[in-house]
């Protein structure tokens, strides 16, 4: 966000339930948002190509980190996000925990992939920029660990048994 938006700047954090995070977009182009969290779907099975996933460690929360940007800051996040062909944006309400300490409820601006997206593996360089973020705002990164297994078992679905992986497909795999 620092990079995309001069002058935002970080307020807070929060929690957002219900929901949990995941990889989606192209083939090692892929980027996070966030989609209903179905406690039911869970456990995956083990994709029947043979890779073994690390298990699943998911609570449906999503932690969010939360900053003020102005005008100029959403045309920018529009264009980056390529709303409104991959994104949908929405406001929604809020417990924030501001820079204090103090708890207070805001209005707060969220891109969402569109759920026809796929679900795809991200590259290291990404992985590496998402984990910067979760650092700045002091959240867990087993959280984004999680997101990229969920996002592995749906992307191993569509290999049969014995099917080899794509080389590429095993260096994104790396945990």
């Amino acid at each position: 966000m620092k990079r995309r938006c001069s002058g935002a700047k970080p307020v807070g954090k929060a929690v957002l339930e219900g929901y949990h995070l995941v990889y989606k977009g192209e083939h090692a182009h892929s980027y996070l948002t966030i989609e209903p969290f179905d406690a039911a779907s869970l456990p995956l099975a083990q994709p029947a190509c043979g890779f073994e996933l690390p298990e699943l460690s998911i609570d449906g929360k999503v932690r969010l980190g939360i900053w003020e940007i102005s005008d100029k800051n959403e045309e920018s996040l529009d264009l980056y996000e390529e709303y409104p062909e991959i994104y949908t944006k929405t406001t929604i309400s809020l417990e924030m925990e501001n820079r204090s300490g103090e708890k207070e409820q805001i209005e707060a601006l969220i891109y969402m992939m569109h759920d026809e997206q796929p679900y795809a593996l991200p590259n290291r360089f990404y992985e590496e920029e998402c984990s910067e973020g979760f650092n700045d705002f002091g959240f867990d990164e087993a959280v984004l660990s999680a997101a990229k297994a969920y996002t592995a078992h749906k992307v191993l679905e569509k290999f049969s048994e014995n099917e080899e992986l794509p080389a590429d497909y095993l260096e994104l795999l790396n945990f």
